[in-house]
């Protein structure tokens, strides 16, 4: 049927060769900057020490499956496949059981992903994969200039360097000739369209043919819908981290644009407060290395980027006031100096300088990395606050949520000093506390190791949160598959190079639909609005039902997604729902239109709170509970057997007549302000002193410690802890209830056990400064729940 259009060709075989790729078209248009830039194929991965073992692999989600005929004469079958979906038996039919189609739609100018997966019966030596171009009778062509045919490939990713573990992940998007697709291997066809911003609004049409030379041919209809309607700009930055910028000028600028045609903002940082000699003087050398490095940088950026439309973040300090200590795997702090700060000061005076020279409007200081997670939340706070007290023009900007977790009020220490905070951690409590201080927050590295989660979290989800910026670790920061020991680290980043430019990967390209997520709930939000401020009883109607849809889809987001704890988070949701999500929203955007409102032309500058939207609620647990453990410490009569002990400061405790959540009385603890953020207090029973602690806890079973808290003069609750052998922990879980209407909440932490043990010790701890109230401590075996 389109046997006269032109055609994408790709091959592969099981030997690796250079990329041939074959276009025939009697009209070549120019490409798209996305499809000029991306590379082609990496090198041959790096092999794996043979001391590392796969981990047990899972069973092949088609081993049940019955192959028609046509597949078994082919050697392969060809099915159906949702992007960034894991691939299973049940994700479509087949090319041999009736006509296969792939659909999806897009709005002009955008990229949109289609995917089709391929399993082998048997070793395939070489398959052949072509697209044919995109044709409405109606509405005419998208040529196959606009057409992106590649093959995934799977990388060793590390499991566990404990037992030396990894396990082959698909990961890299390539366009290779050859693959080795040898019996019982899958993979995907990945098919990205880009949508020209000319292109007419109606239903395209195309076909995916698969063969083998001799065997037979399978094949699938692509139908693609282009919506009558273009995505806006958001008001807020999606951003990915860029710690090592090409020394290659012409590999810098194929990374920028890269990253702008994925949808993101400026990366971080734009600019570097850099040392040429580490001998702890900001001199004339350091002063050049700083200026030729961010003139070099910032030129590049301008010239894919255009405009500053937000402010560009630079780092500081390095080299500076801190370095990179190896023995504590982490940055570490020279002493304070009037010398040491004259010098901060004199980088921080050229990133001024050079944001006047390009016409950068605003900047933001970036000075430490997670300080609260690596007990450097002191030297976070002053060195922010020397910036503010020196250099009020400049706005600063930390990265908190580790703290946080280990009970640090970041938030509270560091609210006179950030201007904005990123967090990876987003709870109701940190929410508030960020809101409550009417200034901008961002969320960042919440995407997790799924390319469902980096969609969720650039879209649905990060829309949800308010965030002005959403930002993720990282664009790149190695390639150990090609020049490593060949196994996948966790935080080397999302792209990979080749040659002649960077590659995609499924989580770089999951980034990318989930900022298009975003757009699509833009631009519904505005269109919102418009309808709801009509003159019109049916546009206000049809706005309010497109409302209700919009709160429909939010409402199925929880808090969860960046709990507090590990133990305490959810998955993103399924590719199938977050897609399905993205045309339940482009239903109201269409019928919307219907009505009498402009499109969007200017983006807000206001976020709506987090606190406005409505969020899924947990999931109540029925649990059943075996008797109670601790029969011997109610604090009714004594605080024994527990004790209240300051490990760090001089936190005290005392029994409380008039606070307590039941019975007669509580345990008050009281940690002065001048303790700082470094205290540590407990309500502990160990195993030493008097009244020991005496229990056995039996394998195979789970225990529940809780306790009832109330606290003041500082925003985290304390948390609770069993201290038990790792060997012997099967798993763990923890978490919290809302406060009730007196502002008690109970706090409970879960050892599922594998082994029987005894805890070392049963603990509150309590980090940092504040009034806690401490009530109705119990241990209990969960017998069953539900």
């Amino acid at each position: 049927m389109f046997s006269g259009r032109p055609k994408i060709r790709l091959s592969m075989g099981l030997a690796g060769v250079a990329l041939s790729l074959v276009i025939a078209s009697s009209c070549p248009a120019a490409p798209p900057p996305q499809f000029k830039v991306w590379g082609t194929a990496g090198p041959e991965l790096k092999p794996i020490p043979s001391s590392w073992k796969p981990a047990r692999p899972e069973p092949s989600p088609f081993l049940r499956r019955v192959f028609a005929p046509k597949e078994t004469e082919i050697g392969f079958a060809l099915f159906a496949q949702e992007p960034f979906a894991p691939m299973t038996n049940q994700t479509s039919t087949s090319a041999a059981a009736g006509e296969l189609q792939i659909s999806a739609f897009a709005t002009p100018g955008e990229y949109e992903p289609l995917a089709a997966g391929i399993y082998a019966l048997e070793d395939c030596s070489q398959i052949e994969a072509e697209i044919s171009e995109l044709h409405s009778p109606a509405s005419g062509s998208i040529s196959s200039d606009n057409l992106d045919l590649r093959v995934t490939r799977t990388v060793p990713t590390l499991v566990d360097a404990a037992t030396k573990t990894y396990r082959l992940e698909p990961f890299l998007i390539e366009k290779r000739p050859k693959f080795a697709l040898e019996k019982d291997a899958a993979r995907l066809l990945w098919l990205t369209v880009h949508v020209p911003q000319s292109a007419v609004a109606g239903k395209y049409e195309g076909t995916l043919s698969v063969r083998r030379p001799g065997r037979g041919v399978a094949t699938a209809r692509i139908l693609l819908t282009v919506l009558p309607f273009s995505l806006p700009a958001l008001p807020f930055e999606t951003t990915m981290y860029y710690p090592r910028p090409s020394d290659s000028d012409p590999m810098l600028e194929r990374e920028l644009v890269d990253m702008r045609e994925h949808g993101t903002s400026v990366p971080i940082p734009a600019m570097e407060v850099r040392v040429r000699s580490r001998d702890q003087k900001f001199g004339p050398d350091d002063v050049d290395e700083t200026r030729t490095y961010c003139q070099r940088l910032l030129g590049a950026i301008h010239r894919v980027y255009g405009a500053w439309r937000f402010p560009v973040t630079f780092e500081a300090g390095h080299q500076v006031v801190y370095y990179w200590d190896q023995s504590r795997n982490w940055f570490a702090y020279w002493p304070h100096s009037p010398a040491l700060e004259k010098d901060l000061g004199k980088g921080i005076e050229l990133m001024l300088e050079l944001a006047r020279s390009n016409g950068i409007p605003a900047l933001r200081a970036y000075l430490s990395d997670e300080g609260g997670a690596h007990n450097l939340l002191d030297e976070t706070v002053y060195y922010n606050r020397w910036v503010k007290d020196h250099f009020p023009q400049v706005q600063t900007t930390a990265t908190i949520g580790g703290g946080l977790a280990l009970g640090f009020d970041e938030i509270g220490e560091l609210a006179g000093a950030v201007d904005l905070f990123s967090a990876n951690r987003f709870t109701p409590e940190v929410a508030r506390a960020l809101t409550a201080l009417r200034r901008p927050f961002a969320v960042y590295n919440g995407a997790g190791s799924r390319p469902a989660g980096a969609r969720f979290f650039f879209g649905f989800y990060g829309y949800k949160t308010g965030a002005q910026q959403i930002g993720q670790w990282s664009y790149s920061f190695g390639e150990s598959v090609f020049q490593g020991n060949g196994l996948r680290l966790e935080d080397e980043g999302y792209v990979y190079h080749a040659p002649d430019g960077p590659l995609p990967s499924l989580m770089w390209e999951a980034v990318r639909e989930g900022i298009d997520d975003s757009r699509y709930s833009e631009l519904l939000w505005q269109m919102i609005g418009q309808g709801q401020a009509s003159q019109e009883a049916a546009v206000r109607q049809a706005a309010e039902h497109a409302k209700e849809i919009l709160d429909t889809v939010f409402g199925d987001i929880g808090w969860e997604f960046q709990a507090m704890q590990n133990d305490q988070r959810s998955p993103a949701p399924d590719a199938s729902i977050l897609a399905k999500w993205r045309w339940q929203i482009a239903e109201q955007i269409l019928a919307l239109r219907e009505h009498p409102i402009s499109m969007p032309g200017k983006a807000r500058t206001a976020r709506v709170s987090p606190l406005e939207l409505p969020w899924a609620k947990a999931i109540a647990e029925r649990l059943s509970f075996g008797p109670e453990l601790l029969t011997n410490s109610t604090l009714e009569t004594s605080l024994s057997p527990w004790r209240v002990e300051a490990w760090k400061g001089t936190g005290k405790g005392e029994l409380d007549a008039v606070e307590r959540h039941s019975g007669r009385q509580a345990v008050r603890i009281r940690i002065p302000v001048e303790d700082g953020s470094g205290a540590v207090t407990v309500l502990v029973w160990p195993q030493y002193g008097d009244h020991k602690l005496d229990l056995t806890l039996e394998g195979n079973r789970t225990y529940e410690f809780s306790v009832w808290a109330k606290w003041r003069d500082r925003s985290l609750p304390p948390r609770v802890r069993i201290s038990l052998p790792a060997a012997v922990v099967a798993a763990t879980k923890s978490g919290q209830t809302p406060p009730d209407e007196r502002g008690w909440c109970r706090l409970w932490a879960r050892a599922k056990l594998n082994s029987t043990a005894r805890p070392g010790y049963l603990a509150v701890w309590i980090q940092g400064p504040g009034t806690v109230w401490l009530d109705d401590l119990s241990l209990r075996e969960i017998q069953r729940s539900e």
